[in-house]
């Protein structure tokens, strides 16, 4: 690496910023280097037997030397980087983002922004959980929710860490993690009495209902159906409604109060 040009040098540290394998688009595009001086950049790069051509990607020879850039990298260029990357793919990939959401997710987090990490964290774990990638989904909501505890504790935050629970729980039931299910739900609930967010928490008590109707206690699942119920009520919500009656059929069933 001491035997690079130093431009070439730069050029590197921004490649083992974006990863193992990477297009030469992203690469120009984040370096913020001319694309012809970029090319050239590659090929001393290629010849010092750095990185290698995969088609028409680039990868670096062995992760060890990736590593090796890497941690050469101060904290505050590190970050910078991992910001300018991120933006590189939102402008080359504007017109099909979906596939590129973990990547953007994962360096916006290492570049510390917080809101935009978030958003794609969560789109990241509802198309995991689309495909039953249930684990893989918990993984990028737990991320998602560490991120947005970096933001200020303001309504829209908030409200979007009850929603991101949600979306977790509906993972975790699946999974049979009922313990942590509880922990999230338990946490929406009051997240949304904080927020003084009917809607929100009258979700959050059709999902603990259920959560008690599955662990035989029958009482505090048709409490927390009757709260879901008239908190839709008051709010005319027939999809909550519907939530509600489910939940209370359920516990007057298993209790065979028919």
């Amino acid at each position: 690496l001491d035997r690079l040009s130093a431009s070439a040098q730069q050029l590197v540290a921004v490649a083992a910023v974006i990863g193992r394998e990477f297009a030469f688009p992203v690469l120009h595009q984040a370096s913020g280097v001319g694309e012809a001086a970029a090319a050239a950049l590659v090929e001393e790069l290629v010849r010092h037997r750095i990185l290698h051509g995969l088609g028409e990607r680039f990868d670096f020879t062995h992760d060890r030397i990736r590593e090796a850039v890497y941690r050469r990298l101060l904290e505050p260029r590190r970050k910078l980087l991992h910001r300018q990357v991120a933006e590189a793919i939102e402008t080359l990939h504007a017109d099909d983002l979906e596939s590129h959401h973990l990547a953007l997710g994962l360096h916006y987090r290492e570049g510390e922004v917080w809101d935009r990490s978030a958003t794609y964290l969560r789109r990241t774990g509802l198309a995991a959980a689309a495909r039953a990638a249930h684990r893989e989904a918990v993984a990028c909501f737990e991320q998602a929710l560490a991120a947005l505890e970096r933001l200020p504790a303001t309504t829209m935050t908030r409200a979007e860490a009850i929603d991101v629970r949600f979306d977790m729980r509906n993972s975790l039931f699946p999974l049979g993690e009922d313990e942590r299910l509880y922990e999230h739900l338990r946490a929406a609930e009051l997240l949304a009495e904080g927020l003084s967010d009917s809607r929100r928490l009258a979700w959050a008590s059709s999902y603990m209902s259920n959560y008690f109707w599955r662990g035989t206690d029958y009482r505090r699942a048709l409490e927390a159906a009757r709260r879901t119920l008239a908190i839709a009520a008051s709010l005319d919500d027939r999809r909550l409604e519907v939530a509600a009656h489910l939940r209370l059929g359920q516990a007057y069933i298993a209790t065979g109060d028919y």
